[in-house]
């Protein structure tokens, strides 16, 4: 599979490329846990839960209405943790 999405680093202005997709093993999800794509649009991953950490790939569950909290990186917003 290939596509080419483009991440902004939120505050920096830098980009991630997301191309080539590299995908492993999809992986068994915890009963629970929904399998997502990841934030590039790629890969099947597990969703990150309450309290986890979370960017810009690595999402928070949307089926639990979570979203990732980058506040208390500040200022460079790149890593957060999951909440809803």
């Amino acid at each position: 599979m290939y596509c080419r999405v483009l991440i902004a680093d939120r505050g920096s202005g830098k980009r991630r490329d997301c191309w080539p997709c590299k995908c492993g093993v999809r992986p068994l999800c915890a009963p629970g846990v929904s399998s997502i794509l990841d934030g590039c649009g790629c890969c099947k991953t597990c969703a990150r839960q309450i309290g986890e950490s979370c960017n810009e790939r690595d999402v928070c569950d949307p089926h639990k209405s979570m979203y990732c909290d980058f506040s208390k990186d500040q200022p460079r917003y790149e890593v957060g943790v999951c909440a809803c």
